[in-house]
């Protein structure tokens, strides 16, 4: 029988990343889990793919900037196994990783910036949002904003909270790819539902 871990009754088999991934994560609004949601993926990687991965933060007002000594040139903070790169680091640097997140936060701006690489660049593109009745103009916004981007249809949007009948209407309101975000107490304590979610998202 070949190799690979079980999980929720299926193997898995070991995967062989061929080419570095990235992912891009930027929140509507603050408060939506841009963050949050980044690290779970990361840390899913580690844990279940078993593959390189690390978060490359662009989020200004995001909790990872509290690390000591964050953008020292040749300082890689490390939370529960996952590295965590400044935007110092140079492109040869962070090549060595299998997967890359991009947590650009919700500075909106930033996705056209040409950094390495910038939003819009990047292989898998998620978006954060509240469906809360007071913030979906937000989400409206957001969606109308970036319209005429070539693409930006096949944006994934992960709302956090919220019910999966409410994700299905809006999903349908906007013609979006919305799923669901179990709540988590630690991100790096996955329940089924959230682990279900990451497999389907960032699968090979």
């Amino acid at each position: 029988m070949g190799g690979g871990r079980t999980i929720f009754g299926k193997r898995i088999k070991k995967q062989i990343v061929k080419e570095q991934k990235t992912i891009g994560v930027v929140g509507v609004s603050r408060g939506t889990g841009t963050t949050f949601c980044t690290m779970m993926m990361a840390y899913y990687i580690k844990q279940v793919i078993k593959a390189k991965a690390a978060v490359v933060e662009r989020n200004v007002s995001g909790s990872l900037l509290s690390l000591p000594s964050f953008y020292e040139e040749e300082t890689i903070a490390s939370i529960k196994g996952i590295d965590i790169l400044g935007q110092q680091k140079e492109e040869k640097e962070i090549s060595a990783y299998s997967y890359l997140f991009f947590d650009y936060g919700t500075r909106v701006k930033q996705m056209q910036e040409t950094i390495f690489p910038n939003f819009f660049d990047c292989k898998i593109k998620l978006v954060t949002a509240s469906l809360c009745f007071w913030r979906q103009e937000e989400l409206f916004h957001f969606v109308e904003t970036w319209s005429k981007i070539q693409g930006n249809e096949e944006w994934i949007y992960l709302i956090p909270f919220a019910s999966s009948s409410a994700v299905k209407k809006m999903e349908k309101q906007l013609c979006r790819k919305m799923y669901t975000v179990a709540s988590e107490q630690e991100w790096y304590r996955m329940g089924t539902a959230n682990l279900a979610l990451w497999n389907k998202i960032l699968k090979e």
